[in-house]
């Protein structure tokens, strides 16, 4: 562009975007990222782009998602910042208020079909049926935030 600015596209890979100075990072379907590397590809690839988005003043980092499993960065982000006075802005629509022109009668036979997966897809529901044997809720419930051991 005239002003400099390169515009670039990169696979999910913490190793590729590291060591650039980022005006903006655009982390597109975060909660669904998978790498044979890492359990944590989303993590790792914030934590790559950070010292980038530092080096510019008033960088950004936008994520876009459909809801997924309730963890990783998204689910974090969300659960920390959602409703909640904060510099993070959340933004949580169904498909149907972000697209009014999608055809709802699709929707509501996904959705009948099965309930978890398109109610993540079309509705922004997070999913619960993809949860450890504990669920994250039940843990969270039984720690006293400060203390490491017993």
């Amino acid at each position: 562009m005239s002003n400099r600015v390169v515009i670039e596209v990169h696979t999910n890979s913490y190793r590729s975007v590291r060591g650039r100075s980022l005006l903006c990072a655009i982390f597109d379907e975060v909660a669904h990222w998978k790498d044979e590397s890492t359990s944590t590809p989303d993590v790792e690839t914030y934590a790559a782009v950070t010292p980038g988005l530092a080096r510019v003043p008033n960088s950004m980092l936008v994520l876009i998602s459909t809801a997924h499993r309730r963890s990783g960065l998204l689910w974090n982000r969300f659960k920390d910042h959602y409703g909640k006075e904060s510099d993070v802005l959340v933004v949580k629509g169904t498909t149907l208020q972000f697209n009014p022109t999608f055809d709802a009668a699709t929707i509501e036979a996904a959705i009948q079909s099965d309930p978890q997966l398109y109610g993540a897809e079309y509705n922004s529901e997070w999913r619960s049926d993809l949860q450890a044997f504990v669920s994250r809720d039940a843990v969270e419930a039984c720690v006293v935030e400060g203390r490491y051991e017993r």
